[in-house]
């Protein structure tokens, strides 16, 4: 039977959209969509009926490959269905859920306010919904239902100008609705539509704020918290204040370094940071030792973070290089028909790199012994840079013997870069320095060194797991020092970590699928990894954004590439001992013709 005849005959909705997936040709795919939407119009009242769910989801499903004029049409038909009987239609949960869907396909289409007109007349279903919200009229109604109102209206306010009258009226019956759904229906169903509609038109209101806390300090692992900790950094401080318990709640639930950075930052806006009492530490019980020692590697991987907006008015950024590396890999002239992509910034696993004392600093610091007899890999993923641009000892040892180049980062790309929230930014702390600004960090690291000879000398099953515990966290910023020696690189560094649980979640979105939330919703919620994905890859989770480099013998190296911007360097400074200059700059130039390119001010014999 073809699919066309499936249809007809009653088929599962799955079935159909599994049967249209598997044509390999798109002509065909579309062909069939379109027959599947002819026969629909064709049906008698009755067949429209029995037929109208799977029709809505295989519209939806398959709205790309809907010309908008059907795609119209048939809904414009449900329009009249329900008009013949409202109360079937509204009552049915599984049509209005997949209408509002449909519906909001065919805005996202980009049609103009003539072709929507039709849907938000008085009597249209659209309306007849928020009539019965405003009426508190709630039988048939659902917080999906005005979930997927919400994000329909989020669709309209993201319009242009000829959607301006269509927008006061919609923004007249949010503010008369919004409310109502807050006070019936738990904040979960509209959590995310809520913080994209204020961020649009302004919806909150001070008496709202207790409604959306309370359900955070009863879900702090809701997966829109973080949109809630995004949400409140945009508002004044006493929001921020008010805020204080659900923020301290969410800290003490969550495992996830973004998001407790993120806390971190609001509790630092509050002046809600205190350094404890000092108390002595002998009488302290296991389990609050423990909860202490993860608060200060908690608190210190905090103020080793740089903040996107610290970034205009600091230093500038750059890393040493080959040449070859720069012409071949870094900055690329175009080339006609060149399929390939840019060249974007490059992450290297943290095990990848040269110090052979990477991430073990920090334990000789805090006098710990390598007690782990098998091999531990790393998740993390990351890159270096600099803020010394002219230094013999790093052209001799990172710019092949002063042969090679500095390149320094456009301000604005880095900026954009560290912006997105999947990626960190962090200083390189120098254990045993010298430095004076650091007094904080060090008095920090210094109390988690005392909390752990404590601890050891308590010899109890539960201390040692206590310890255990706080190495274990001790991994996620072991990365983050290095010993004085290597003071004089001044480095920074650029990171994902794959092992954070936010990460984690935004890679799992089908762990996301409860309650019927839609794909697109599911993007919102994700983020975005903010990656480029490896082509050839088999892997589903974040093994697909590893990319390969063979070496010797069998040796991979593991990168990831960051691919929200092309990368974009402001200046190359060719090392002291480059002698084709004449070869090598006006490559650049041609390549990019606003970078600066400057020779080295050492004398290099």
């Amino acid at each position: 039977m073809s699919i066309l005849d499936d249809y007809k005959n009653g088929v599962f909705y799955i079935g159909l959209k599994n049967s249209i997936q598997s044509l390999e040709d798109l002509d065909s795919k579309v062909e069939n969509i379109h027959d599947i939407m002819e026969a629909f119009f064709q049906f008698s009242p009755k067949e429209k009926w029995e037929k109208l769910e799977t029709t809505l989801y295989i519209l939806c499903e398959f709205s790309k490959f809907v010309d908008e004029e059907i795609f119209k049409n048939v809904l414009l038909e449900v329009e009249s269905l329900f008009k013949e009987d409202n109360e079937a239609f509204i009552f049915n949960e599984d049509i209005l859920f997949n209408y509002f869907l449909s519906f909001n396909k065919y805005l996202e289409k980009n049609v103009g306010i003539k072709d929507c007109q039709d849907f938000f007349n008085d009597n249209s279903i659209f309306l007849t919904i928020i009539n019965c919200i405003k009426n508190q009229d709630l039988t048939s109604i659902d917080g999906i239902t005005c979930s997927r109102m919400l994000s329909i209206m989020i669709t309209i306010f993201e319009r242009g100008e000829g959607f301006k009258g269509l927008k006061e009226k919609i923004k007249q019956d949010l503010e008369s609705i919004i409310d109502i759904i807050l006070l019936e229906f738990p904040f979960s169903y509209i959590s995310i539509s809520y913080f994209q509609l204020d961020i649009l038109v302004k919806i909150f209101k001070s008496e709202h704020l207790d409604s959306i806390n309370s359900f955070y300090k009863v879900h702090p692992d809701d997966s829109s918290v973080w949109f809630y900790l995004s949400w409140i950094e945009t508002k004044d401080l006493d929001i921020i204040k008010e805020s204080i318990e659900t923020l301290q709640t969410i800290l003490k639930y969550t495992d996830s370094d973004i998001l407790k950075n993120e806390i971190f930052n609001l509790l630092e806006k509050a002046d809600e940071i205190k350094d404890e009492e000092k108390r002595n530490i002998q009488d302290i019980q296991v389990d609050e030792l423990g909860e202490i020692g993860n608060t200060l590697i908690d608190e210190i991987r905090f103020h080793l973070t740089i903040k996107a907006r610290d970034l205009e008015n600091s230093e500038e950024y750059g890393h040493y290089t080959k040449i070859e590396t720069l012409t071949n890999h870094l900055i690329k002239t175009k080339k006609s028909g060149d399929p390939s992509e840019p060249a974007y910034l490059r992450l290297t696993n943290s095990k990848q790199l040269n110090d052979p004392m990477e991430g073990r600093a920090i334990y000789d610091y805090l006098e710990i012994e390598n007690s782990s007899d098998y091999y531990q890999s790393s998740n993390v993923f990351l890159s270096s840079m600099t803020t010394i641009s002219d230094s013999l000892p790093m052209w001799k040892e990172y710019a092949e013997e002063s042969k090679g180049a500095f390149l320094q980062y456009d301000k604005k790309y880095l900026q954009q870069i560290i912006e997105h929230d999947s990626l960190e930014f962090v200083r390189i702390f120098y254990l045993n320095s010298t430095r004076e600004d650091d007094s904080n960090i060090i008095q920090k690291l210094n109390e988690l060194k005392e909390l752990i000879q404590e601890l050891k000398t308590r010899h109890t099953e539960e201390s040692r797991k206590v310890q255990s515990n706080i190495f274990k966290d001790l991994a996620k910023i072991s990365y983050l020092f290095k010993v004085s020696d290597y003071e004089y690189e001044s480095e920074y560094r650029i990171l994902i970590n794959f092992d954070d649980s936010e990460i984690k979640r935004r890679l799992n979105l089908q762990n996301l699928t409860e309650d019927k939330i839609e794909i697109g919703e599911l993007k919102v919620l994700s983020g975005g990894i903010g990656l480029s994905e490896n082509k050839e890859s088999g892997y589903d989770d974040f093994r697909k954004y590893i990319h390969l480099e063979s070496r010797e013998d069998g040796r991979y190296a593991l990168f990831v590439y960051i691919n929200l911007l092309p990368l974009k360097y402001s200046k190359v400074i060719l090392g002291p001992k480059v002698t084709d200059a004449d070869y090598i700059a006006p490559y650049l130039k041609l390549a990019n013709p606003d970078i600066e390119i400057e020779n080295s001010k050492i004398p290099y014999r």
